[in-house]
């Protein structure tokens, strides 16, 4: 954080933090199976991109 506080340096798919991103993507992955969120295949009826 104190490389970056504004967060505005996108750390997505670089090596040094793949690591990281494996792990956050398996506890997303896992909290989605947990709670039964899914996400809709249909466009939202109020205007939201799906």
């Amino acid at each position: 954080m104190s490389a970056d506080p504004r967060e505005q340096c996108n750390l997505h798919g670089q090596s040094e933090s793949a690591m990281i991103q494996s792990e956050l993507e398996k506890r997303l992955f896992d909290w989605s199976i947990q709670t039964s969120d899914v996400v809709p295949f249909d466009e939202d009826p109020r205007g939201f991109p799906a």
